[in-house]
């Protein structure tokens, strides 16, 4: 019996020592993963096709269930998506190795968790350095793709790594998911990290009133977007709301619009956006081209066109559902709307009428149905339309 206790401890120790585990902060929400201390490889990581692919399969055969596991269900308690989930990942393996997020073993271990997540994931590598690229169908802008077998591939890694975008690179033979889904950069809804909310009052002209709503709005989005790759203009009008928002605007704004037409509904909306915040261009205010999502409108104290509209135009969305086209002019953004029996500026697009309601201007007048001051007759395309709902 002695001996049978003595191997029952020694079995318990030698269990408890193989697991250890990670501490770490994700965008201010705190993480922790487990993970077997048989699951890392040993450093260093020769970057050369032989050694790479050799090592991948080594990771195949170590214990990585209980990391992956971890992994997961911290991304859907955050509710991460595949950008973020990603982002996650690199910093949990910096952790797990005690490597700088753009060291070879991380970006390798990133693509073999990537890949074992059922992306369709390549490896390019050039001198010391691995990029980790995954087949997207999405829009995106200072993000390096690649093309290979027909499909695009964008660099998912790209922050950490050293070298510009027309550097020459080395395509590693070799492809674990060739039938493997595609990853996704944009957002259908917003991860718990950002929910912390502030307050601020809006005032708004209409109809010669005055209107003063106090509202919240989720202050992590902000500081999310301030450091997230670029992507498809549409998204940034697209992109839901908070739930800040969606609970101290919304229910406001549905009172003020009760009882009065499609029009004076729309007129409205369009004054919010217009007189509830001061204008200024992007590149003023950032030195650079800065899109908005609506919450963030709130957060800083300047906005342009195409912050006015994404905020319009999810207004529209979610408090009227009326049909809307996103018109792009080569310098400036304004929505169409569909209005029963109105009368005025419009476009016609795929069996539409859409009234001109530009959301920036001008900031004294609430009327719609007009083409923008200076863009009349000037070309145009659509970005995008709502089909609304009925």
């Amino acid at each position: 019996w002695l001996g049978f206790t003595c191997c029952l401890l020694l079995s318990t120790t030698l269990l408890y020592a193989a697991e250890r585990e990670v501490r770490f902060a994700f965008h201010q929400a705190p993480v922790v993963l487990r993970y077997d201390a048989a699951m890392p490889l040993p450093l260093p990581l020769r970057v050369e096709e032989i050694a790479l692919q050799a090592a991948y399969q080594q990771l195949t055969q170590r214990p990585y269930q209980r990391f992956r596991d971890d992994l997961e269900a911290a991304a859907t308690q955050l509710q991460l998506n595949d950008w973020l989930y990603a982002q996650l990942l690199q910093q949990a393996l910096a952790q797990v190795y005690n490597q700088p997020e753009a060291s070879p073993m991380v970006q390798l271990n990133t693509y073999f968790f990537l890949a074992q997540r059922g992306y369709d994931v390549r490896l390019t590598y050039r001198d010391k350095t691995l990029g980790v690229n995954a087949y997207t169908l999405d829009q995106l802008y200072e993000v390096a793709t690649i093309q290979s077998d027909g499909r695009p591939y964008a660099n998912v890694s790209y922050r950490n790594q050293p070298y510009n975008r027309g550097q020459a690179f080395y395509l590693l033979d070799h492809r674990p998911m060739p039938e493997g889904r595609t990853f996704s950069f944009l957002m259908r809804a917003w991860p718990t990290f950002v929910a912390q909310a502030q307050e601020r009052t809006i005032a708004f002209n209409w109809g010669g009133d005055t209107y003063e709503l106090p509202v919240r709005y989720a202050t992590g989005i902000a500081s999310l977007m301030n450091d997230y790759p670029l992507v498809d203009e549409y998204w940034y009008l697209d992109a839901p709301l908070s739930d800040a928002l969606t609970e101290s605007l919304l229910p406001q704004l549905t009172q003020l619009l009760k009882g009065r037409s499609q029009a004076e509904q729309v007129s409205m909306l369009a004054a919010f956006s217009r007189s509830g915040f001061t204008y200024k261009e992007d590149g003023a205010v950032f030195g650079k081209n800065k899109p908005m999502v609506a919450d963030e409108l709130f957060y800083y104290p300047y906005s342009d066109c195409e912050d006015r509209s994404a905020l319009f135009f999810a207004l529209v969305k979610r408090l009227l559902r009326l049909p809307m086209a996103v018109i792009a002019y080569d310098d400036h953004i304004t929505i169409g709307v569909a209005i029963e029996g109105f009368q005025g500026d419009a476009i016609r697009h795929e069996g539409k009428t859409y009234f001109f309601c530009d959301p920036t201007g001008p900031n004294t007048s609430d009327k719609i149905g007009a083409v923008p001051n200076g863009y009349s007759g000037k070309p145009f395309s659509v970005m995008g339309v709502y089909e609304g709902e009925f």
